[in-house]
């Protein structure tokens, strides 16, 4: 295989699952990378509500309203033909993947439904893993990746936990159960996270006809995240948080009507 330029390899990630008529067989899965011999140098464009570096991909649709804009441009119309496998890497499980890979300085963060993954987006080796096996395990099984922010991963859980977790070494920063419980509740969505805030809700209602959640937003409050993770809508019982972490909360403030 012809060999390309370090500086102009782009990473993508491709992932496969085998569907046999009605029933799924999962196959071991596997990453693959492709590579390509730039034309042009990136355009160092942005567009409106992305963040991070040009070559990076900090959350499942990339910018903040959802339209998975990149401003790279090495990999067009002319010359996509040429992309070539660089790397694998073939995970330690049998799952289905269903995960949206994000990309930050050089290193692709997935998961699955109980393992979170980080790997050399340029190598395929693996930097660390770490699993979580949930009291509850989903009927779904599945899981769609992080968010990123400010050096931490979060993701949800198939027992309705929230995680924060270090990005440069997978241990988990914080485990906060959800105010949603009963059985067929999930977290496999994607979250997203913005000025401070992890966004995330629950599936399930496909399955045991499980219904969507929202807080009532009577109260918000600035909470040290670094300690402490709490729900941000909704009634907040604030004695007790301050009892169990006396540093937690700095203000609140009303936030409803």
């Amino acid at each position: 295989m012809q060999s390309f330029p370090s500086k102009y390899v782009k990473a993508r990630a491709r992932f496969q699952e085998v569907i046999v008529s009605n029933r799924k067989f999962a196959l071991p899965s596997i990453v693959s990378f492709l590579a390509i011999a730039a034309c042009t140098p990136p355009a160092r464009l942005n567009a409106p509500g992305s963040t991070g570096a040009a070559g990076d991909w900090p959350s499942y649709n990339r910018t903040l309203p959802g339209d998975r804009f990149s401003p790279l441009a090495e990999i067009n119309r002319s010359n996509v033909a040429q992309l070539k496998s660089v790397c694998t890497y073939t995970l330690p499980e049998v799952t289905s993947l269903q995960t949206g890979p994000i990309v930050v300085g050089g290193t692709m963060f997935f998961t699955t439904d109980t393992i979170s993954y980080s790997i050399d987006a340029a190598t395929c080796t693996e930097k660390w893993k770490q699993v979580r096996h949930s009291a509850s395990p989903s009927r779904l099984a599945v899981h769609r990746g992080f968010a990123y922010m400010n050096g931490r991963l979060f993701r949800g859980t198939s027992d309705a936990h929230a995680l924060a977790m270090d990005a440069s070494d997978g241990h988990v920063i914080w485990d906060t159960p959800l105010d949603v419980k009963g059985p067929g509740v999930s977290y496999p969505m994607a979250p997203i996270a913005a000025n401070g805030l992890v966004f995330i809700g629950n599936a399930g209602g496909d399955q045991v006809g499980v219904t969507g959640h929202v807080y009532d937003g009577l109260c918000s409050c600035d909470l040290d995240q670094s300690a402490i993770a709490d729900i941000r809508w909704g009634v907040l019982d604030i004695i007790h948080l301050r009892s169990r972490q006396p540093n937690s909360v700095r203000s609140c403030r009303k936030s409803g009507p």
